[in-house]
């Protein structure tokens, strides 16, 4: 679902024939100054395994590398050849030395410790939608945009990218009314600061880093200048959509079950809104189906590019549960078939919802849309619960008890045709106004100009 994982490729090394495991002093400190002169340009941050791209390149890999969290012992070697004469192999792990890709900054990091890592806690923000956070993290350090890492988000995706190019995927830039709310947009000028103020550097990094997250052979829509083959494209990826055949498979299967397959039991209390709370028992070939559903949902493999969440397949679900549908289930809102369809199937699409979608669900969509609220960056419900499951692999909260329904405010809500038709109204004009945000960014990229702004 979403966006496919591009396949693996092996990493670039050093020739380690040309280098010694230690360093003199001397051509230690030399090779150290070299480093960080192409540290900006040159080097590749993942977790804590670091590839630099250097002039000249050995595809060999020592046998000794074992998975990429884990630095081969060559490596090690050479690395430690960089760090001061009485520092250890022991040292590396147990101590904190200086990032040494960024020689402007005073961030302190344990070596081996992924979590220690100022490039992963950086993305750890950008990907929680924690603004504020990373603009910290990058006023300290702004030669942070230009390090990719991977990074797991709140839905379980595996996903990888400098923090630029995770903003883009999850689709986390401002509205023409609200020009500051955007993560992708707070990144930006930070880009003239790593590169040591040149704009036209920083132009060019911002148009690859674009270009890159989207490529041109698998989103050729971002790219067309013709208005009405740019809409001949969307339309036919849109009559397409593997995401929206899954959608149709599930509400086959739904409509198609048997009054035995689902049964709806009042368990004698009410929420506190006044409603019935119901028990959904679901078996036989519709629950295949739901389970076929989820997994396909389910994250498989890093995301490296496109969209981490598909907004049209939100969209569809809500329209089909406020058109026919709803009476083709039994036309009210404690029929089994639309208690089962607005919880577990609009409720396990909420849980691939980005953070920054999320906290605007969270806040209601319609204080963000109608309303005029700029994104206050929360992800709690009414009642001061989390918005996403604690527990992912879990067979309860949202996406099988319940689905979230957000206007004035989110909450849990039993499904009624209104609520549905609500929340189909606020986030279709929600996605509308990033989606205006989005198509400058694309014809910024078309003509090879990143639009730097200056912090």
């Amino acid at each position: 679902m979403f966006s496919q994982p591009s396949d693996p490729k092996s990493d670039i090394i050093y020739d380690l024939n040309d280098e010694p495991h230690i360093l003199s002093t001397r051509k230690r400190k030399k090779q150290e100054q070299e480093l960080n002169d192409r540290a900006i340009t040159d080097a590749h941050v993942i977790g804590t395994h670091i590839t630099p791209v250097p002039k000249r390149i050995n595809t060999f890999a020592p046998e000794n590398t074992s998975d990429e969290n884990t630095i081969p012992n060559d490596i090690r070697g050479i690395t430690l050849g960089y760090l001061d004469d009485n520092c250890s192999d022991d040292d590396i792990v147990s101590e904190t030395k200086t990032y040494p890709f960024a020689p402007t900054s005073s961030k302190k990091f344990t070596f081996f410790n992924q979590t220690d890592l100022p490039v992963t806690a950086f993305l750890k923000h950008v990907v929680h939608g924690n603004l504020k956070e990373a603009k910290a993290m990058l006023d300290k350090d702004p030669f942070l945009v230009l390090y990719s890492g991977r990074i797991t988000n709140y839905a379980g995706q595996v996903i990888e990218g400098t923090g630029y190019k995770i903003a883009l995927g999850a689709e986390d830039v401002s509205r023409k009314n609200h020009p500051k709310e955007g993560m992708a947009d707070m990144i930006r000028p930070y880009f003239i600061k790593a590169l040591k103020g040149d704009e036209n550097r920083a132009n060019d990094e911002i148009s690859k880093q674009f270009k890159e997250q989207f490529p041109i052979d698998e989103f050729p829509e971002y790219y067309e200048t013709d208005e009405i083959k740019q809409a001949e494209i969307i339309k036919r990826k849109e009559d397409t959509d593997p995401d929206i055949q899954q959608l149709e498979t599930v509400a086959m299967a739904i409509l198609c079950a048997d009054a035995k397959e689902i049964i709806a039991t009042r368990t004698g209390k009410q929420d506190k809104y006044g409603y019935d709370e119901y028990q959904l028992e679901v078996t036989g070939e519709c629950a295949k189906a739901l389970q076929a559903f989820r997994e396909y949902l389910n994250p498989q493999g890093v995301i490296k590019s496109g969209k981490h969440f598909n907004a049209h397949l939100l969209i569809t679900a809500l329209e089909k549960y406020v058109g026919k549908q709803y009476d083709s289930f039994g036309g009210h809102w404690h029929d089994p078939k639309n208690l089962l369809f607005w919880r577990q199937v609009i409720g396990y699409i909420e849980r691939y919802l980005p953070a920054n979608v999320a906290q605007a669900f969270c806040q209601g969509l319609y204080n963000v849309t109608d309303g005029g609220e700029p994104l206050k960056r929360n992800l709690k419900l009414d009642d001061k619960s989390f918005f996403y499951p604690s527990d992912l692999a879990s067979s309860s909260g949202l996406g099988f008890d319940h689905s979230l329904y957000s206007y004035y405010a989110c909450r849990r809500a039993w499904p009624r045709v209104r609520r549905g038709a609500d929340v189909a109204h606020c986030f279709v004009a929600y996605v509308k106004q990033k989606q205006q945000s989005f198509d400058c960014l694309c014809s910024l990229s078309k003509n090879s100009q990143g639009r730097v702004l200056h912090a």
